[in-house]
């Protein structure tokens, strides 16, 4: 974007945003060519509270840049999508004042346009600006230059449209940043020197004539109308870069308070065109937190007796190379006449923290308010914990700092990262197709394949913007159909069981940087809910699990040692492999607003294997084998080699060997469920479905199935019940596949019949007593009971199918319900389903 305005001389206005009114909340390009853009912050005059409410975002930007160019009214009427219900909606804030802004620099384009005046956008940035109105009550941190005024910004343009810096910006940084913002403590003691960089820069410079920039030359009066900063008055400019070094001295300013000033440099052969450039600076005294300081509690109360007061409270600490989001508390709420509440933030020690708190716009008159701040000094031995299951016991030490204190500590899991590694990486020159000419070559590419996800998970994709771009999309890797994408932004998408292929996509014009990524691992999010088992004593954590601690007492500045014992079981369906680990948070403070704000990370690594236990079962089978006489093992091997070709065989023959067999052994289950097999196979089955429902139903007698929701009830499985699981579950099995073969047969009998069909709600009795409970009804591929299959409402027939059958979208499911539309929709899509190839980013 930036190249767009310095190279092809496009204006670009974007919003300031309205997370204010803390500092530094000024939404801005990270970037040192943000002096490119016209940043809008939005105005809302009184006539338009009473209707439209903002809180604009906050200059400076982290960088020191002045952040909001001009304002502009930030409330209006606009259309909305017809999904709103609506024609046209009341809209405010930034969001209202940049499309305003833009109109406001349209109108003077096309002015421009029609007289033949040359522009740029550094000329009508500076026009903007010059000739901004001061509207009452103004403020710099947060109107800018002022309210955009477009009749006077178009008499300067044409009046001064023979400028010499006409299409020259002028580029200021010092240092890292682009001006001179002390926020810290440490930062506002003495006073300091601060190096200014100013180079001039002509629109689409390398192209330019390099004569304009031999003759480029002007003669500037700086000035600056605060006491406290001191800096040369002239400077002579040429096509280079300059220095001036200014002097900072914060010691007469207040303390506690905003401080704004400015460098204006001026041309000295035309000092009423207004100022060529304005470097922006901020200075601010905030509470510096010490050390022993890591939590605040705000409390507010409302001393009117009959007014309801709306108010906001934000406070916010400034950490390098952080998003301001980390360490940012923003509330906004309303009070009762004489009621109170209280807000808690969590604090990084030493570092500034600044406390924001006022009315909204909609209150007009003023109130009694009363804030209290306190401060706490519950503190860790160190602020996040990183465990390793193989450490089975570790330590913390908590104190606090100030007073006596009673706590209950907590360490909850909050989520499950498992840690995936690219299978294939790719790196391939893109085609004309993914570039905007003139541009110079990218490169892109890279997959990994993921199997067995089921449900949400989250893919958490977070990147810098050191790369042009990031996109992923995700396909089934069976038919290659399109799932789903995402950008760099963390992002969750909604998975059925399976195998997936993840492409990602990272764009760059330099190859070398794009294979530093050719092994970046994807984590993979699972949310889960345990909590660790804390202990007052080593001995304890070893020996006695039964004595865990739930408060504990503290004593100012002593240090109290809690031990923490490893995850003796994972949670059930998560895949534990070394590497994957749990991310979680440390709670110590006795009151549930202070324990939500508490922002302790704990993170549990697995760096070992679990151990699985084998069960016992096999064993004991093997050990009552052994007891035995051979001559039964033999008869009992040659009874299950016959049940065995009971469902092989056809007709008269499996028929003849099952009543063979049925003759020295009635009660054999799976000899039943080897004829209901046999018959369900045969080429004649339509005049055997009253036989298979007959066996069926000796099945059920003979199973026990109270034996089986004794299975389902057990939680805790001991080690007697370990070995007799395997017998429950082959039990349970039979019982659902006899279920289903019996449920086939009545629904086949109900279509032979010639009697009119089944109403809403009526159904065929099929089981009796307890049979049903052996089903589970919550898993996805239960249906919750045959006779669903037969009521005249063919919705709920096709959830029911859905959870049975593989592909829910085969047309001949549609066909089977006379769903014609349905039918032939997916008859035309199905190319789309089942592409010959992945689609293109």
């Amino acid at each position: 974007m930036s190249e767009v305005v310095n190279k092809y001389g496009i204006l670009c206005v974007k919003s300031a945003g309205n997370l204010g009114p803390s500092l530094s909340t000024v939404g801005m390009i990270r970037t040192v060519h943000s002096q490119s853009f016209i940043s809008v912050g939005a105005y809302v005059s009184p006539d338009m509270m009473t209707t439209a409410y903002s809180l604009n975002k906050q200059i400076p930007g982290l960088t020191g840049d002045l952040g909001v160019t001009i304002c502009a009214p930030g409330g209006a009427i606009t259309s909305v999508p017809t999904c709103e219900l609506s024609r046209a909606q009341l809209k405010d804030g930034t969001s209202m004042s940049a499309p305003n802004c833009a109109g406001c620099l349209c109108l003077l384009l096309s002015g421009l346009k029609a007289l033949n005046v040359e522009y740029s956008p550094y000329s009508v940035r500076r026009a903007i600006e010059n000739t901004a109105l001061k509207i009452e009550n103004f403020d710099p941190l947060t109107h800018g230059h002022g309210l955009i005024q477009v009749e006077k910004a178009f008499e300067h343009l044409t009046h001064y449209k023979d400028s010499l810096e006409m299409d020259v910006r002028f580029h200021i940084t010092c240092g890292q940043g682009l001006g001179v913002y002390l926020r810290e403590a440490v930062d506002v003691i003495n006073p300091s020197l601060h190096v200014i960089k100013v180079e001039p820069i002509f629109l689409n410079h390398k192209q330019i004539d390099n004569k304009r920039k031999v003759d480029f030359e002007i003669n500037l009066r700086l000035i600056c109308d605060d006491e406290w900063i001191t800096c040369a008055e002239f400077l002579h400019m040429t096509y280079t870069t300059r220095e001036v070094t200014i002097r900072v001295d914060p010691r007469p300013l207040q303390e506690s308070s905003a401080n704004f000033a400015m460098i204006k440099a001026y041309d000295i052969n035309c000092v009423e065109k207004g100022p060529i450039y304005k470097p922006g600076y901020i200075w601010r005294q905030f509470i510096d937190i010490p050390a022993n300081v890591t939590q605040m509690v705000v409390r507010v109360k409302n001393w009117e007796p009959m007014d309801e007061i709306h108010c906001f409270l934000q406070a916010l600490q400034v950490r390098p190379l952080n998003a301001l989001s980390i360490n940012k508390m923003d509330k906004g709420f309303a009070l009762k006449p004489q009621n109170k509440t209280k807000f808690a933030f969590h604090l990084k020690t030493s570092r500034t923290l600044e406390v924001c708190f006022g009315q909204s716009y909609e209150v007009l008159a003023d109130n009694r308010i009363q804030l209290d701040v306190k401060f706490y000094g519950l503190q860790p031995s160190l602020p996040s914990i990183t465990m390793f299951s193989s450490e089975m016991i570790a330590r913390i030490d908590i104190q606090s700092n100030f007073d006596i204190e009673e706590i209950r500590p907590t360490i909850t899991i909050r989520n499950f990262i498992q840690v995936l590694m690219p299978i294939d990486s790719k790196l391939r020159p893109l085609d004309s197709r993914d570039v905007i000419p003139p541009a110079q070559q990218l490169y892109e590419g890279q997959d990994v394949k993921i199997s067995s996800l089921s449900l949400l998970y989250g893919y958490d994709l977070t990147y810098g913007p050191e790369y042009i771009s990031l996109v992923w999309m995700i396909f089934n890797s069976d038919t290659k159909q399109y799932i789903g994408t995402g950008l760099d932004l963390p992002s969750s998408i909604r998975l059925e069981k399976g195998d997936y292929i993840i492409k990602v996509q990272i764009k760059h014009t330099l190859s070398s940087q794009w294979e530093r990524l050719c092994q970046l691992p994807f984590h993979i999010q699972y949310t889960v809910n345990k909590s660790l088992d804390l202990y007052d004593t080593y001995r304890n954590a070893i020996t006695d699990s039964s004595r865990r601690i739930y408060w504990l007492p503290l004593r100012p500045d002593t240090p109290t040692p809690i031990f923490i014992r490893a995850l003796v079981s994972y949670p059930p369906d998560i895949p534990i492999t070394n590497g994957a680990y749990f991310t979680g948070r440390m709670g110590f403070a006795n009151g549930i607003t202070r324990f939500i704000a508490e922002d302790f990370k704990f993170k549990y690594v697995v760096d070992s294997q679990p151990i699985v236990k084998s069960g016992s079962s096999a064993t004991k089978v093997d050990e009552n084998e052994a007891k035995i006489p051979s001559e039964d093992q033999f008869s009992t091997a040659v009874t299950d080699l016959k049940i065995s070709w009971v469902s092989k065989l056809k007709g008269k023959a499996s028929e003849d060997l099952f009543n063979e067999l049925l003759e020295t052994d009635k009660t054999n289950v799976r000899l039943l469920l080897a004829r209901i097999q046999a018959l369900d196979s045969d080429s004649q089955r339509s005049q055997h479905l009253s036989r298979q429902i007959c066996l069926a139903n000796d099945v059920l007698d003979l199973c026990k199935i109270n034996d089986l929701l004794l299975l389902a009830r057990i939680q805790a499985l001991d080690s007697d019940s370990q070995r007799s699981q395997h017998f429950l579950k082959t039990k349970k099995s039979t019982v659902l596949e006899v279920l289903v073969k019996k449920g086939i047969a009545i629904c086949d009998l109900i279509d032979a019949q010639t009697k009119p069909p089944v109403t809403t709600g009526g159904h065929i009795p099929m089981f009796s007593g307890d049979d049903t409970s052996a089903v589970d009804t919550t898993t996805p591929t239960t249906v919750e009971g045959v006779p669903q299959f037969i009521l005249s409402d063919v919705n709920d027939v096709y959830k029911d199918i859905c959870k049975l059958v593989a592909d829910p979208y085969d047309p001949k499911t549609f066909k089977s319900l006379e769903w014609t539309h349905a039918e032939s929709h997916f008859n035309r899509i199905s190319n789309a389903m089942f592409p010959n190839d992945y689609r293109l980013f």
